[in-house]
């Protein structure tokens, strides 16, 4: 197998894939005298893809990028929460009789 779609799907990967390229040529070029361009290619028809769970690495990076932002932010509250407590127990206040 020359490709890793040819070797999960095996012969029948050549019998229904379709392949697209796009390719982008502005007329510059390099200072060397090549040209430059853009491309892209899509390739089409190989049929429904192989289900995969999820791996542990996934579960890890979504749970401490949603994780440590949300910790931080509670504990950002219960300090603020406890220095306006702290405050108002040092402080006499004002209007008190």
């Amino acid at each position: 197998p020359y490709s890793a779609v040819a070797a999960l799907y095996g012969d029948a990967a050549n019998e229904s894939a379709r392949v697209f390229y796009i390719i982008f040529h502005p007329q510059t070029a390099t200072e060397e005298g090549n040209p430059t361009y853009f491309s892209w290619s899509l390739v089409l028809g190989y049929g429904t893809p192989q289900s995969q769970p999820p791996s542990l690495l996934v579960y890890l990076t979504i749970g401490l990028g949603l994780g440590i932002p949300l910790l931080l932010t509670l504990l950002s509250g219960v300090y603020v929460v406890y220095k306006k407590r702290q405050m108002k127990k040092s402080s006499p206040g004002f209007g008190l009789n």
